[in-house]
């Protein structure tokens, strides 16, 4: 199970959509062995019944 799970160093920055879609911004500028990539993706709905 535990390769299918994404570790995030930090957490730059969460969003919330007027429609209640979350999005979560990660970057990894300082990792070792990394290439410095910037992840945005959506988190789903944070309003029940969305």
């Amino acid at each position: 199970m535990a390769d299918r799970w994404f570790v995030l160093e930090e957490i730059e920055g969460l969003a919330i959509a007027p429609s209640g879609g979350a999005f979560v911004i990660a970057d990894y500028d300082r990792v070792d062995d990394t290439s410095g990539e910037t992840v945005f993706w959506s988190i789903g709905s944070v309003i029940a019944g969305k």
